[in-house]
């Protein structure tokens, strides 16, 4: 039997702007479970922007962002707890080993210890053989990986990701295609942004594009 979809994400009335420049113009969406978007759009058309906002990393000018049912004016940190997120900064401690990032951050997020031991994603990316490994010896590419595994370990609902293939290589890419279309087929919702014009995430992942502060399809 086929679970029934549900929104995961709603969005009404968003703005954003710096200045002058309106980056986000009055957006209205809804990114139901077991679906999302792939976000195109020239340098500086505020993509990074647009993630940045939902993530709550920056706050709207106007407009409400619910995700799971709930507003994040109402309860940000529910918000938070609900979204994984891969930014175009890492937001890791370059001074820490690769356990000790992933430890901590499991720790703010209560997630048992053994989880990191269970997560086969270290693995699948490289990872296993360099948890003890300073964050700050590792190339943006492997930092980049590291971004990707911290961003899952708390089960979220929904993935946010930024540009998330710079820095991967094809294999790499490939894998994270797999996470991306597993993720989907669970249940979540996947908003990602990319300058490439020829990836494909799979016929679940809206194509967009961002112009002028709205979003519309990609012709």
């Amino acid at each position: 039997m086929k679970t029934k979809s549900q929104c995961l994400v709603k969005v009404s009335g968003l703005s954003k702007s710096y200045g002058r420049r309106r980056v986000l113009n009055q957006l209205e969406f809804e990114v139901e479970s077991g679906s999302g978007f792939v976000i195109r759009g020239s340098n500086g058309s505020g993509k990074t922007t647009f993630l940045e906002t939902l993530s709550t990393i920056s706050r709207p000018d106007e407009g409400s962002i619910v995700v799971c049912g709930v507003s994040l004016k109402e309860d940000s940190a529910f918000v938070r707890s609900k979204i994984g997120l891969v930014a175009h900064s890492s937001y890791l401690y370059p001074q820490l080993t690769v356990k000790e990032n992933l430890v901590f951050f499991s720790r703010l997020n209560q997630v048992p210890p053994q989880a990191l031991d269970e997560n086969i994603l270290l693995s699948q990316m490289g990872l296993d053989t360099r948890l003890n490994q300073r964050v700050s010896t590792l190339s943006h590419g492997f930092q980049k990986r590291v971004s990707i595994v911290r961003s899952m370990l708390h089960c979220p609902k929904v993935l946010l990701l930024d540009e998330p293939e710079t820095g991967l290589d094809e294999e790499t890419l490939s894998v994270l295609k797999g996470l991306i279309k597993a993720f989907l087929s669970d249940g979540g919702s996947v908003i990602l942004t990319t300058h490439l014009e020829k990836l494909d995430y799979g016929s679940k992942m809206e194509n967009l594009f961002l112009k002028n502060g709205k979003l519309m399809p990609l012709s």
